[in-house]
């Protein structure tokens, strides 16, 4: 049978992103807080939640209905999380598990040496951080609580950004196998015939902006290129391993990692090279696997209207959250309804 992930699939659908997260926009930051700009990214299956199908199309492909294709549109948003000195460390923080608090673990430190650097240049990019997937581990750990007390978005980890690719090749007389064990695989959605984006074993939604994504792959049915493409290190092992899982009992023609700094943010190496053995592991005697860094990349990467998802760098510009874009004046003004909290919330904390 061919090796199609299975498991639980659960959908938050509350009011917003930052109450999932257990964000009061009315808590004081003081000297025991740390605000934390969270980059967040979403597929929505209908141009505007108003639409009657949005819901329908959210709680099918959330629930692993499979096989279901449809493009949908790309949305990200800016949030910013309070996180209190005694909180589980929101970087290494695992469902059912004891999790030292983000002052002992030391990744206040580190993040707040991060965001000192970030501001001294004046590049707020180099200290944004993403959410990343739940892992199968979690997923384990869910599945045994109670559902009455789970609140899935308290337990959503944080990853440095850290843009990064893995390409694996196989030969053309293989794709239609990936294929179909990518568009029946519940960690999956497909948006065309060979792209999909990646849900992880736990999709996540929210009423207002859609289903988190962690990640975007495509297969190139000419050549047998299979790319996935991740914004942190925890995303791209995860990708890693799905896709690998993917090309089992088959020939593999080539692999690389390649990280790609953006935003004049350094790649972090000892995360790469964890990545780079995993991607190895097990075809050490057949191929040569490289790990190459593009210092050309393209740093627009995950940019796209918020409203029509339009992606042409060109014709984009800021909201002025400078969280979201938009290809023109009309996509704007179409997607005020949905977007003026978020927007509204952004430019608050910012004038603090």
């Amino acid at each position: 049978s061919d090796p199609v992930n299975d498991g639980f699939h659960r959908v938050i659908m509350s009011n917003s992103a930052a109450k999932a997260n257990g964000v009061d926009s009315d808590t004081d930051v003081d000297t025991e807080t740390t605000e934390i700009c969270v980059q967040q990214f979403f597929w929505n299956p209908t141009m505007t939640i108003s639409d009657p199908r949005y819901k329908m199309y959210c709680e099918r492909v959330t629930s692993g209905d499979r096989p279901f294709q449809l493009e949908g549109f790309k949305n990200s948003a800016m949030q910013n999380n309070k996180v209190k000195d005694d909180d589980p460390c929101p970087f290494h923080k695992r469902f059912g598990r004891e999790t030292p608090s983000f002052l002992q673990c030391g990744c206040k430190a580190s993040y707040s040496k991060r965001k000192q650097k970030a501001d001294a240049k004046n590049r707020a990019t180099q200290a944004l951080v993403v959410f990343d997937p739940f892992e199968k581990s979690d997923l384990d750990a869910i599945e045994s609580a109670p559902s009455a007390t789970l609140n899935l978005g308290d337990w959503i980890r944080l990853g440095h950004w850290d843009m990064a690719g893995v390409e694996i090749t196989i030969p053309p007389n293989h794709v239609a196998t990936i294929k179909k064990r990518m568009d029946y695989c519940h960690l999956f959605h497909a948006v065309m015939d060979y792209k999909w984006i990646y849900l992880g074993w736990v999709p996540i939604g929210y009423s207002q902006q859609g289903i988190m994504t962690f990640g975007d792959v495509e297969l190139d049915p000419q050549t047998g290129v299979f790319r996935g493409d991740a914004l942190s290190a925890n995303r791209l092992q995860s990708l890693i391993q799905e896709m690998k899982h993917m090309c089992c009992d088959m020939p593999v023609v080539a692999a690389k990692l390649e990280a790609q700094p953006s935003h004049k943010v350094k790649p972090d190496v000892e995360a790469l090279e964890r990545n780079h053995a995993m991607l190895k592991e097990g075809w050490e005697d057949q191929i040569d696997v490289e790990l190459i860094i593009d210092k050309e990349t393209n740093s627009s990467i995950g940019k796209s209207c918020g409203y029509c998802g339009e992606r042409d760098d060109e014709k984009l510009s800021r909201c002025a959250c400078k969280a979201t874009y938009y290809c023109g004046k009309d996509c704007q003004r179409k997607h005020w309804r949905d977007h003026k909290a978020t927007c509204n919330r952004i430019r608050g904390a910012k004038s603090k």
